[in-house]
């Protein structure tokens, strides 16, 4: 697995992270698990938009994806506070790898 492809694992899985947190998820049985991940929230679906956008991303698109990365972990702190912040650093040095930015 190469660097790339191991950045872009990184943020598929930190894009799940309010999922994983959730307390149904972490109490539910496997069908509830299974719901929860297969129809992410709003936020959530937004973040693995973003880490399909950085895939996909040219030098070009590097300094819009910064923003719309930058945007989007706001939006997450505002929402989940500073039970989130480890969660936005790593998502936001994930971003900040695949952008060069």
């Amino acid at each position: 697995m190469s660097i790339r492809e191991h950045l872009l694992s990184d943020c598929r899985l930190d894009a799940r992270w309010p999922t994983y947190r959730s307390a149904a998820y972490r109490g539910g049985a496997g069908r509830v698990r299974e719901q929860l991940t297969n129809f992410p929230s709003g936020n959530e679906a937004a973040a693995i938009a973003l880490c399909v956008r950085l895939e996909r991303a040219t030098d070009a698109d590097a300094a819009s994806l910064s923003e719309d990365c930058k945007l989007l972990m706001e939006q997450r702190r505002l929402k989940y506070g500073d039970a989130a912040l480890s969660n936005i650093r790593h998502f936001q040095d994930v971003c900040r790898q695949l952008t060069g930015r």
